[in-house]
């Protein structure tokens, strides 16, 4: 951590990704890699947008499928909910009908935001997919995203502690040749 991140900043991140809250110090180094390389980013990215006021609609995949991989959610298994398709080789897992639901309503969304810019639709019975509002000057009910999870819901700050730690990082990749810290 220090090599990558500093003297200085190596101990708060431990502090965040305490490798005791994990099953092996791996999954809270992959945790560390997904929030600044995927959930923080998208974030940011999604602050930025919001902020030329063209609707942005931020989401979490929080699905686990545990005949594929035991209580993990995995980059890439969220293509199976947005197209419908059973998993392969080696688990062979055929989507249930919890997973068949929330395909539908992924389907449903990417649908609607494809032909109209909007996610949503008039049907109460659907959850409604927020549009993304920064914080910073919006009051009560800002930075809410949809949780696309059985059951679907909205939820608000996502991954904040650690997304606003990471904010002022603004990095490519942790994994790179060139530290972090030297980007900082």
């Amino acid at each position: 951590m220090e090599t990558e991140f500093g003297a200085a900043d190596a101990p708060v991140i431990l502090a965040m990704y305490p490798a005791g809250d994990f099953p092996s110090p791996k999954l809270a180094l992959s945790r560390l890699i997904s929030d600044v390389e995927a959930v923080c980013e998208a974030r940011r990215v999604a602050r930025l947008v919001e902020r030329t006021r063209i609707p942005v609609y931020l989401y979490s995949f929080d699905r686990e499928a545990d005949a594929v991989v035991p209580d993990l959610v995995i980059h890439g298994l969220d293509r199976n909910f947005v197209f419908g398709n059973n998993f392969g080789p080696p688990s062979n897992y055929v989507l249930n009908a919890e997973d068949l639901a929330l395909f539908t309503a992924i389907s449903g969304y990417w649908t609607r935001f494809a032909a109209t810019g909007n996610p949503n639709t008039d049907d109460d019975s659907v959850v409604r997919w927020p549009a993304y509002k920064h914080p910073a000057g919006q009051g009560i009910g800002a930075d809410k995203y949809l949780v696309l999870d059985v059951p679907l819901r909205e939820d608000k700050r996502l991954r904040a502690k650690q997304c606003d730690y990471w904010e002022p990082f603004f990095l490519g990749s942790v994994v790179g040749s060139v530290p972090a810290s030297s980007r900082h």
